[in-house]
């Protein structure tokens, strides 16, 4: 019940440490993706020794980022209009992100060892009396709110539920971020580029295997079936989110 979409996410963590943009691998993982919409494009991580640079690829209109960083190959699709529909449906998010996914795994001859998928999105406008309403659904708040009820908040559950997927059997962590925020947005005016002030709630649903389990066990068919089946637990997770804080407790 997305009133705008910021992001789909979806993560193949794995140990690529030593994987760098060399020439060879620059050309030889593009050739292996086979899409020449993706460019080039200069990444720099952080990590505890430095900054190092790292194979990333990005669309010309920058929806689209794949990259190959040192502990995690990351799929981000971005709203690149006021109400994110660009991004299209998750499902078909899921199913590119398996394909560049494992791709990428398989030129480096990596296995991954932990899965994500990731949705970010703001809930339409929605008056300030209804989001108080929702604050009230999802805090216990002490007298002093109670008198004074809070214009930020920033509510977050985490719950361990095990899932099959490709013949394997794995807890996940599953994960909802609930913030009420205040700030501004970038929009497009005709003498250029503005802001736009915004009062709205944000959600965010995770869906991730645990990262206490660094075995690289992952399999073509096991990240297949992960992410056929991720929107499938999107859609269950966040349809009973949404109906709790948009309604209440049936």
């Amino acid at each position: 019940m997305y009133g705008l979409k910021i992001r789909y996410l979806a993560s193949a963590f794995v140990d690529a440490g030593s994987v760098t943009p060399t020439g060879e691998n620059i050309i030889g993982l593009q050739k292996a993706l086979n899409d020449n919409k993706l460019i080039l494009r200069s990444v720099r991580e952080q990590t505890p020794s430095g900054p190092v640079s790292r194979i990333a690829f990005t669309t010309s209109d920058e929806e689209w980022l794949l990259a190959m960083l040192g502990n995690r190959f990351d799929l981000s699709r971005y709203g690149k209009i006021p109400d994110g529909s660009n991004l299209g449906e998750f499902s078909d998010f899921c199913r590119e992100a398996a394909t560049k996914l494992i791709t990428s795994l398989n030129y480096f001859e990596r296995k991954a060892y932990r899965l994500a998928t990731v949705q970010e999105g703001l809930l339409p406008d929605t008056p300030t009396k209804e989001m108080n309403r929702i604050a009230n659904r999802l805090f216990k708040f002490p007298a002093i709110y109670l008198k004074n009820l809070p214009f930020e908040w920033d509510w977050r559950a985490a719950s361990q539920i095990e899932r099959p997927f490709g013949g394997l059997k794995e807890p996940t962590n599953t994960i909802a971020t609930i913030k009420r925020l205040i700030g501004t947005l970038p929009v497009a005016k005709e003498d250029g580029q503005g802001e736009q002030s915004f009062d709205r709630i944000r959600v965010d649903f995770d869906i991730n295997t645990l990262p206490s389990n660094v075995i690289a066990r992952f399999e073509d068919s096991h990240i297949t079936s992960f992410f056929e089946q991720a929107p499938l637990w999107h859609e269950e997770f966040s349809s009973e989110i949404f109906s709790f804080i948009l309604r209440g407790e049936q």
